[in-house]
């Protein structure tokens, strides 16, 4: 239905769509162009104008009463970076035990 195949084409119609009122399909449309490959600096730059979008459109949801039970989800960087921060704490457990192991090894040899 639409042409919005590239991240820069579905932040375009999420900013369309919101100045026309259609905050729903907006959210939507840029929750979605926020998952996409970034494939060059153009979508790069639109990005981050589609972050800001998000955010603004959160803030008008937390400001609203409802959004006709539509409940909005973090955007991909905020998920993004608690999958990062849950990774680098899971690896540096696991670093912890592998760097004891080739301690005691090396112990172990006589080094």
């Amino acid at each position: 239905r639409h042409c919005a195949v590239q991240l820069p084409n579905r932040v375009e119609l999420g900013r369309s769509l919101m100045r026309i009122g259609q905050k729903r399909e907006a959210y939507e449309h840029l929750t979605a162009g926020m998952q996409m490959d970034v494939e060059d600096i153009n979508a790069l730059l639109q990005k981050e104008d589609g972050e800001q979008l998000l955010d603004k459109l959160r803030g008008e949801f937390d400001r609203s009463v409802s959004w006709g039970g539509f409940t909005p989800s973090p955007t991909a960087s905020v998920v993004a970076a608690a999958a990062t921060a849950a990774a680098e704490s899971s690896s540096s457990s696991s670093s912890g035990s592998t760097g004891s192991t080739a301690a005691g090894d090396s112990s172990s040899t006589g080094r």
